[in-house]
């Protein structure tokens, strides 16, 4: 009887192999099956080109697939937004370098490069291309005998020890972990090499369909990928947009002041009842229906704020210090926190202290004790150069939104879907992450996908546009930020972190933000181009 087979994923199903069975009869039971890369959007990078992007995705590969390591909760995220069933338990990993000579698929797919292998392009929807590969008998042969190798050195049956089990036993036992390691070594290089003779550059992972891999055969694939657009730019110069730049008024600067003050005011305890924009201390106890009870003392917060539940908000005006009330709660039905949803309970409160807002006196003494300043009129001079100067910011970033809108308006041309939901899934991630740092686990909210992929997908596109158009021009017109312009950003960065340049700089390029940092600059000099080139009327 045979012993435990060694402990390995089963066989994936687009092999076209049962999970546990080598038969030809379960072969055919089991049919061939597709199989999708995962895509993981890790930052707002519209085009996902940048090392950081492309790094982050064979990072994810190699922990959720490699690895076997659960889906990470980004992951979780985009595969809710693209509605994919994608099996984590039977990824295509990332390939593999094999650089020693004689050994590894490139070198023999090398050593056979030219007609020996089939390409075949055709374009199908939109930016879609079906590429069917076929790689010969001989190099399918080839790594089927490496995969024999590796496997019989960790094979075990009863009887043999490990690494001796004989080459007729790991046919007949292992046969489902030799065509797996014949996979999983063999089609990531095929691939990249039909992708290296076919000259093209896909901006997703491949769906494999049709996979065909036997024993002394061809391998033969078809894998279904997304590139980019071909732009045939227009006139994208001289564009006409009409922009009437906006200055800093009095009022705005008022209430700037005003900000100022609200944010050093002094509470003072009073003797009278709270009323809405006082400062309120309670003690409360809250018990809701299905949860244990739940009290705290000293609990500060601000009188109609809206920051406590409106019951309780509502409660204590009107109340004096010392006194309490019992208040009524009742959550709706579609309350955030699912485990509150259409729950009742009530609470007690009391309250402590009553404190009154104080505001400062607008005067010279109010500037100093900002620490800067010796007069209110030097507050206020060097407050309006702040405003002024990010409203000239803000103004010229709305020029530079109408330009390029314009010049978007110029040039028709299709979209690849995975690049939009690429964008889509960052968007969603980012309002999950907004979601955590309040507190709250994003798993617990009733998060509508399909609604919310509706509502950003329209701007997800027109940023995917923008993006593509963009470094077509940049393209054109051969913009490329200096290493001068690089160091400088690099400077900035480092300044405001407080660390040193040459350890800021190591750290990007690690991590691959210095090519998003260099992508930046690109695109910001190619909008100055525009703007530059741009008709304005006021």
């Amino acid at each position: 009887m045979a012993g435990p087979p060694m402990k390995t994923r089963p066989c994936p199903p687009w092999l076209g192999v049962a999970a546990t069975r080598s038969s030809a009869t379960a072969r055919s039971e089991a049919g061939a099956d597709r199989f999708t890369f995962p895509s993981t959007p890790q930052r707002d990078d519209p085009l996902g080109t940048s090392a950081y992007h492309r790094e982050a995705r064979r990072a994810h590969r190699r922990a959720a697939g490699l690895l076997g390591t659960p889906m990470c909760s980004l992951e979780q995220a985009y595969l809710a937004v693209v509605g994919t069933r994608l099996r984590m338990e039977y990824p295509l990993p990332s390939a593999r370098a094999c650089s020693s000579v004689g050994r590894g698929t490139m070198h023999t797919l090398a050593h056979h490069a030219g007609a020996s292998m089939k390409v075949a392009v055709e374009s199908i929807e939109g930016c879609k291309r079906r590429l069917a590969v076929e790689a010969p008998a001989d190099v399918v042969q080839q790594e089927w005998e490496r995969a024999y190798g590796r496997v019989q050195r960790q094979a075990r049956l009863p009887g043999f020890r490990k690494g001796h089990v004989p080459r007729s036993l790991v046919k007949v036992h292992f046969s489902d972990d030799v065509r797996r390691e014949v996979a999983e070594h063999l089609i990531p290089d095929v691939y990249r090499r039909a992708l290296s003779e076919a000259k093209l550059d896909p901006v997703n992972e491949p769906d494999l369909q049709e996979v065909r891999l036997e024993e002394g055969a061809p391998l033969s694939f078809v894998a279904v990928v997304e590139v980019k657009p071909s732009i045939a730019l227009g006139e994208y110069k001289g564009v006409e947009v009409q922009h009437a730049p906006t200055t800093v008024t009095a009022d705005e600067l008022t209430a700037a002041l005003e900000h100022m003050r609200e944010q050093q005011a002094q509470f003072h305890a009073v003797e009278r009842p709270a009323a809405t924009g006082d400062l309120a201390v309670v003690d409360y106890t809250v018990a809701i229906d299905g949860h244990e009870p739940s009290s705290q003392t000293g609990y500060e917060f601000l009188v109609g704020s809206g920051n406590v539940l409106p019951e309780i908000d509502g409660a204590v005006v009107g109340v004096r210090a010392g006194e309490e009330r019992q208040v009524t709660l009742r959550f709706a039905d579609d309350h955030r926190r699912e485990d509150l949803r259409g729950r009742g309970g009530h609470a007690t409160v009391k309250v402590v202290e009553v404190k009154e807002k104080a505001l400062p006196a607008l005067d010279d003494d109010f500037a100093k004790s900002l620490g800067e300043f010796e007069t209110l009129e030097a507050l206020r001079a060097e407050l309006l150069k702040q405003l002024e100067a990010r409203r000239e910011h803000d103004e010229r970033r709305a020029l530079q939104e109408k330009v390029v809108d314009a010049v978007v308006a110029r040039h028709e041309f299709t979209v690849p879907d995975a690049l939009v939901m690429r964008q889509v899934a960052h968007r969603i991630e980012h309002a999950r992450e907004s979601v955590r740092r309040q507190g709250i686990d994003p798993e617990r909210m009733p998060w509508d996908y399909e609604k919310l992929i509706a509502e950003l997908r329209p701007n997800a596109e027109k940023a995917v546009r923008r993006a593509l158009l963009l470094e077509a021009i940049a393209d054109r017109e051969a913009i490329a930020p200096s290493e001068a312009d690089v160091d400088a950003e690099v400077e900035k960065l480092a300044q405001a972190s407080q660390r040193p340049t040459p350890a800021v700089r190591r750290m990007m390029e690690k991590s691959g933000d210095l090519e998003g940092l260099r992508q930046g600059l690109r695109d910001r000099m190619t909008l100055e181009l525009l703007v530059a080139n741009a008709n304005v009327r006021a």
